[in-house]
């Protein structure tokens, strides 16, 4: 019954005895194990050695650390054994003296052993040549070539090159039917650009004649003349006036780049004239407004100057504009 519950553990060691009368049950039990075990060895570790100092002696498994009893110590020099005979083994007289004897016995036969193996291919060639008709008539049976070979199936090596192109956005593949005869065609768009690349390398417009230009047919220059023998497929590089430029000369012009500013005025005071009727409320003038309740207005000294300073004289076209840019009294509550 003892043995039994020993049995039951899976790490004891039972050596049972036939005779116990004669020799006892032996059972061997671990050590159970602890926390100790592991850091106790890591604790007492032996640190990387220094010859400047005091050493650890290294471990030796079958004595430990410690020296044996009957450990006699190495002696420091081996006396050389040497014998009297001077005769030298590698010596080159006698070495020949060997090879040449033996010359007829490693020679005599190489002849023979030549045509031995002459023969011997030969042999094997015509036996090689004899089976070879069996070999040939098994592909003439119908159907021996499907048994032993597949039929031939084309795969696309780019499959895995497009199985992971479709997960990449901003990539359009269009697949080919036949690979080998069509490609497959993918298209990639380019990566987002600066937008302040394009920005920072336009071409100044308009550019000055008076200094170094680059000529291209969308930009206006100035402070240049026009070259009226220029050639027609240097067109591209005319040297056009900006329109903004009047000749004093051409009254034409003058009265059209007028007539032009004067709409412009007159859209701009209309647009913000609706934009105040809309934006603020609107309030009839009355005759006369009722002063109750607002504090005196403050004197404010005034210098005395000479009421006979007028205005300059304006033309009578900015007469015109303030005249129909003149809006009503509009009162804020």
């Amino acid at each position: 019954d003892i043995l039994r519950e020993y049995f039951q553990e899976p790490k004891n060691i039972v050596l049972h005895s036939d005779c116990p009368h004669l020799a006892p049950h032996i059972v061997i039990t671990p050590a159970e194990d602890t926390p100790n075990d592991f850091y106790t060895p890591w604790s007492n570790r032996t640190l990387p050695q220094w010859f400047g100092f005091l050493m650890v002696p290294p471990y030796d498994l079958a004595t430990g650390r410690l020296r044996s009893l009957n450990c006699h110590p190495v002696p420091q020099e081996l006396g050389i054994q040497c014998s009297d005979d001077d005769t030298l083994v590698g010596e080159e007289p006698h070495n020949k003296c060997q090879v040449e004897t033996t010359a007829n016995e490693r020679l005599i036969l190489y002849h023979v052993v030549k045509a031995l193996q002459k023969h011997q291919c030969k042999a094997v060639a015509y036996a090689a040549s004899a089976r070879a008709p069996t070999f040939s008539r098994r592909y003439e049976a119908p159907g021996y070539l499907a048994s032993i070979e597949r039929p031939f199936v084309w795969n696309d090596p780019a499959e895995p090159l497009l199985a992971t192109t479709k997960q990449i956005l901003g990539s359009t593949l269009l697949e080919s039917s036949c690979p080998f005869i069509a490609p497959h065609i993918l298209i990639s768009s380019p990566p987002p650009q600066n937008p302040w690349i394009p920005w920072h390398n336009a071409v100044n417009d308009p550019q000055d004649g008076r200094y170094l230009i680059v000529p291209s047919p969308r930009v206006n220059y100035i402070n240049m003349d026009e070259d009226e023998g220029e050639e027609p497929e240097r067109i591209w590089t005319t040297v056009r006036r900006p329109n903004f430029v009047i000749d004093e000369d051409d009254e034409d012009d003058r009265a059209l780049a007028l007539a032009i500013a004067k709409n412009a005025v007159e859209e701009y005071y209309q647009h913000s004239a609706s934009l105040l009727r809309v934006s603020l409320p609107v309030i009839e003038e009355e005759d006369s407004l009722d002063v109750e309740g607002f504090s005196p207005r403050p004197s404010i000294q005034v210098a005395a100057t000479d009421e006979a300073d007028e205005l300059p004289p304006l033309d009578d076209w900015y007469l015109g504009v303030s005249a129909r840019t003149m809006a009503p009294t509009v009162a804020v509550a």
